[in-house]
């Protein structure tokens, strides 16, 4: 099961996060036992009435059960987990599913109230940077303007004249995210990205890189002799990349037209790949395109 599946069937086993910021999700024609329902973070709030006596709270998309809470006797607020993020792992392990949802309370009686809300985010690439203390990565700046939080679940760079490309459709599972400073940050599998909250992220593959072989294989026309070769080549020319980020609900989409400039150096890791020191964004395009 791929990165997205898993997200997509995700849903149950749901445990509680704190985050900050609130956004309001709450629909005047609830039941009125709901005094205020709220999307926090990764989770949504809801508050009773003092005399409703709530015992339990299940969050309903399409009639199946995305995420419930209970409350104990007297309790009046509550937190029904929409994404269980794992720190630890840098991954999800369980997220609701984004639409329209119903809140169903059920009371010490058992008598159930309800309360229709949306709960979707809304992301988008706002802007394309270069990073000041590693030129040769670019990082994505990312804002999530719905209701919901949303999940990033993948990446991918493609371009005519990249060595490295890497497309979420070549079937392997290992396309991460990195948080800047770049090279110190540790690869996440997903990035969770609460409703009205912005995020900044880096491929952690290297796709800009340009491979230089000592002895070089005639029958690969993407090596280079030697560096000067490579700087004669490819110094002030210009290129396109496309880029693709996996959210819940959306592909963000971006095509990133980049100047080369500078000088050559040795990539980290790989001392027969070559990155040019300086790079310039000369124009960005984004755009949105539903799954």
């Amino acid at each position: 099961m791929d990165r997205r599946q898993y997200l997509g069937a995700a849903g149950t086993a749901l445990a509680t996060a704190t985050l900050a910021g609130c956004v309001g999700s709450g629909d005047e024609d609830a039941d009125g036992v709901f005094v205020e329902t709220d999307v926090n973070g990764l989770d949504l709030d809801v508050e009773f009435t003092e005399d409703s006596d709530i015992r339990e709270v299940n969050l309903i998309n399409d009639g199946e059960l995305g995420s419930h809470a209970t409350l104990a006797a007297g309790e009046t607020r509550t937190t029904v987990p929409l994404i269980d993020y794992g720190t630890g792992t840098r991954s999800v392990r369980g997220m609701y599913r984004p639409g329209e949802q119903t809140l169903v309370a059920i009371d010490a009686d058992d008598d159930e109230h309800e309360h229709d809300l949306t709960i979707e985010p809304a992301s988008e690439i706002v802007g394309v940077a270069i990073l000041e203390e590693y030129p040769h990565r670019l990082a994505f700046r990312i804002e999530n303007d719905g209701t919901g939080p949303d999940v990033l679940a993948d990446v991918s760079v493609t371009g005519d004249d990249l060595a490295q490309p890497f497309d979420v459709e070549d079937g392997i599972d290992a396309h991460t995210f990195l948080e800047p400073p770049a090279e110190d940050a540790a690869a996440a599998a997903h990035l969770p990205l609460p409703a009205g909250e912005t995020i900044e992220v880096v491929p952690s593959d290297d796709f800009l890189g340009f491979p230089v072989a000592v002895d070089r294989d005639p029958d690969d026309p993407e090596e280079y002799d030697s560096v000067e070769e490579l700087q004669e080549e490819w110094g002030s020319e210009t290129t396109d990349i496309d880029v693709v980020v996996e959210a819940t609900v959306h592909k963000l989409l971006a095509d990133v037209e980049i100047r080369f400039e500078g000088d050559l150096s040795e990539q980290s890791g790989l001392s027969h790949f070559h990155n040019f020191t300086d790079l310039e964004i000369l124009d960005v395009a984004t755009d949105t395109e539903e799954f």
